[in-house]
């Protein structure tokens, strides 16, 4: 018999039918490749890769073809020499390997070697993009927060569609252009140019006209979040410009922007064209980004470098980089003087640094002037802004509560309304509950802004939350790390919570402490023992070393509070002025013997406070010539203010006046009278401290004489936090429910007396009636 000839001998292997099928699905999986490259930005080596993979498939699985033809290899299956067709036999393999023989070639072999060779390959590929971008192809979904080192979100500018030879050369102009105008704005990535036009040019060929699934899978090959995929169309002289933006993972549209001109302003309209492009996708992002969903309407401006600064400056403040925010949003107003947001933040940032001036003036009639401009949500929060500015504590609330009904998604209304009840709150009666909820709000809206933590983690040490305030100072410290107010949150919660060793130190760090960062301290100390202890501990240690009258003060304030009166009297026989008012009214409130004679009115040049106490202790003591000498003074100071031109402090002194016609009014049993008469102070622009405490203290007296107990109580509670007469509030809250019959409350809050009097002496009347109040039934 002959030979088969080789046609024959391919033709009975099936060689033919093979490569047919082999051939079809490697053109599927090319397709695949490329699909996949697109939209998970696979490296590039992945196409050559697979090419040669396929090379060497092909030459197994002719070879496989071949041997399975042939007669010995089906008498060898039979006799169990070697495994069938479809058998894979891995012990086979491995006895043939260690014999220095290829293993016998079955179906099942080749396959299961393509199908391991391929997921080696794409295994490897997810692991290189994983490994460099830290996501599948996407990149970052949100901005380089300041310090990190990630790539921000990755925009891919691609050539654009034009209508005319004249506009041909915006084709891939605009690549160039938009790539250069678009990156760094609000922490936005351009992916290079370049890259971009090597990547189109291996997709695109020059006779091709390019669709949409084309520029996605472009822009995902380069690792782009986004694709600007945008057209150039001539219109008799005219010309314009849009670009679409979309999402590469879903390929939905984010965004578009349009800008229409003659072709000698393709420069400028480029330039307007990035700006709405940014705005696009800051709105598209919200909060993930340097501003959220509700500021992107405010942002006005057409400048792109003015837009370029404003956004540099949200970032900076967002990590408590309040001067160089500040350098950042005075270059933007220069660069756009109608910039209305950016003076928005300015002042805001201004208020943040506790810098006033002429700059802040300035700014802040800049702000006032643009005000018609602004949205209806910003106009709003100027509103309020104004009101805070002029201490307008209960108009501000009343605005700032409208606007968080109004706006409940907007972060910055939250967190006016949270400066409003820090600043002022306990004066119409806010809590540090309420203060809780304006701050969490803000936060939850927008996690990024970092001073809407500082306040929160204060809140949080009030409330005795320290768990809380743990997490929440962990998140604000991560945002700014190197801020002098991260620093003062974190000694306050170690000389509050911290153990042993951490207490230690952060006494010891009191003595290192710049005054600015020293009063931020205090404004996290709880109303509670370990707080007041914490607190006249910085006192000392800042009087010592600066002897400025507020520490002095502060160190009184604590000893009082103590119950270490002896203490105090003897601070307050060595103080003069404004201390030794408080400590002639204290000496009084604290039922014992005089630390201090009452003077006249010499010693009040620092401002109507000391004026007001000594008009009170006039009043108490019968003195008409010290209080007519008090009236004048007062009257002589609003006079010597309206003159000056100030406009907020006549109104401020007109309400210690006020305050003590109420008080006179008190004394002589009108309680209608002065409730009314104290009502109003309360409400007066500018009433704070210790004028606004005693028209507090006293409201709450008139309250529980009308048998509103739960009145009194509040108005005795909002003494608490931010007065000299704290542990004086908690004593008037146990009589309070003691006369209201309930002594489960009335005890509790004996036992919280006890708990700041514990330095008292303990014959003291206001220890005798504690000790029996706490006491069980």
């Amino acid at each position: 018999m002959s030979r088969p000839s080789l046609f024959e001998s391919l033709k009975r292997a099936r060689v033919f039918q093979v490569l047919v099928v082999y051939l079809g699905a490697a053109w599927f999986l090319l397709q695949l490749v490329d699909t996949l490259q697109g939209m998970l930005a696979l490296p590039d080596a992945v196409g050559p890769v697979t090419i040669v993979l396929l090379m060497v498939g092909l030459f197994v699985v002719v070879a496989t073809a071949w041997v399975q033809s042939l007669p010995s290899t089906n008498s060898r299956e039979e006799a169990g020499e070697v495994p069938t067709d479809w058998q894979v036999a891995p012990r086979d393999i491995l006895r043939s390997l260690r014999a220095g023989r290829l293993p016998h070639l079955t179906w099942g072999r080749a396959i299961m070697g393509g199908v391991v060779a391929l997921s080696l390959l794409f295994g490897g590929a997810g692991l290189v993009v994983l490994l460099g971008d830290g996501s599948v192809g996407f990149g970052s979904l949100g901005p380089t927060p300041a310090g990190a080192t990630e790539a921000a979100t990755g925009i891919a500018v691609v050539p654009f569609s034009v209508n005319s030879d004249e506009l041909d050369v915006w084709r891939e102009g605009m690549v160039d252009l938009l790539s250069t105008n678009v990156d760094g704005l609000g922490g936005f990535r351009a992916i290079s140019s370049r890259t971009v036009l090597a990547r189109w040019g291996s997709f695109v060929k020059d006779d091709e006209v390019a669709g949409l699934d084309d520029a996605l899978r472009v822009a995902g090959g380069v690792g782009a979040r986004y694709a600007l995929v945008g057209s150039a169309v001539s219109l008799g002289g005219r010309v314009r410009l849009t670009a679409e933006l979309y999402d590469v993972s879903d390929g939905s549209k984010v965004g578009q922007a349009v800008q229409e001109g003659t072709e000698d302003e393709v420069l400028r309209m480029a330039e307007s064209l990035a700006v709405e492009v940014v705005k696009e996708l800051l709105e598209n992002q919200g909060s993930e980004h340097l501003v959220s969903e509700s500021q992107v309407a405010s942002l006005s401006t057409h400048s792109l470098e003015a837009l370029r600064s404003y956004l540099e400056g949200e970032a900076l403040i967002r990590h408590g980089e309040y001067e160089r925010a500040a350098t950042a949003f005075e270059e933007a107003v220069g660069l756009d003087s109608t910039f209305a947001s950016a003076y928005h933040r300015l002042v805001e940032t201004y208020g943040w640094m506790e810098a006033g001036g002429d700059r802040a003036d300035r700014a802040e009639l800049a702000l006032r002037a643009l005000r018609e401009s602004l949205p209806p949500r910003d106009r709003v929060l100027l509103e309020g802004r104004e009101a805070l500015m002029v201490g307008d504590v209960a108009g501000g609330i009343r605005i700032m509560e409208e606007a968080t009904r109004r706006y409940p998604d907007d972060p910055d209304a939250w967190a006016l309304l949270g400066e409003f009840y820090v600043h002022g709150g306990d004066q119409q009666l806010r809590m540090e509950e309420d203060r809780w909820t304006a701050y969490s709000q803000a936060v939850r809206l927008d996690s990024t802004f970092g001073p809407s933590y500082i306040h929160l983690v204060e809140t949080a040490m009030h409330l005795q939350w320290p768990d809380t305030a743990a997490r929440l100072l962990e998140a604000y410290t991560a945002l700014a790390p190197g801020s002098h107010q991260a620093t003062a949150l974190r000694l306050g919660w170690d000389v509050q919570f911290g153990g042993d060793e951490a207490r230690t130190a952060a006494f010891a760090a009191m003595d290192t402490l710049g005054v600015h960062t020293a009063g931020d301290m205090t404004n996290g100390l709880a109303f509670t023992p370990a707080g007041l202890d914490a607190w006249g501990t910085l006192a000392e240690v800042m009087w010592n070393r600066t002897r400025s009258p507020r520490w002095q003060a502060d160190r009184l304030r604590v000893l009082v509070a103590r119950g270490r009166l002896a203490e105090a009297r003897d601070l307050v026989g060595s103080a003069e002025g404004r201390l030794g008012a408080r400590g002639a009214f204290l000496q009084d409130l604290a039922e014992v013997s005089a630390w201090v004679p009452v003077g006249g009115t010499d010693g009040c040049e620092a401002g109507p406070e000391c004026l007001l106490l000594t008009g009170v202790k006039a009043v108490d003591r019968g003195d008409p010539a010290l209080l007519a000498e008090v009236r004048e003074a007062l009257e002589s100071r609003r006079l010597e203010e309206t003159a000056g031109g100030h406009s907020g402090r006549p109104a401020v002194i007109a309400g210690v006046e006020s305050t003590l016609d109420a008080y006179d009014l008190l004394r002589g049993d009108d309680l209608h009278g002065a409730r009314s008469a104290l009502e109003a102070v309360t409400r007066v622009p500018g009433i704070s401290g210790w004028e606004s405490a005693l028209a507090r203290l006293w409201l709450g007296r008139i309250a529980r004489e009308e048998g509103r107990t739960a009145d009194a109580i509040r108005y005795f509670r909002s003494l608490e936090p931010g007065s000299d007469l704290g542990w004086y509030g908690v004593l008037l809250q146990a009589r309070a429910h003691r006369d209201d019959g309930d002594d489960v409350a009335a005890r509790a809050e004996y036992g919280r007396f006890l708990e700041y009097w514990s330095d008292a002496p303990r014959d003291h009347p206001f220890v005798t009636e504690a000790v029996g109040g706490a006491a069980p039934h």
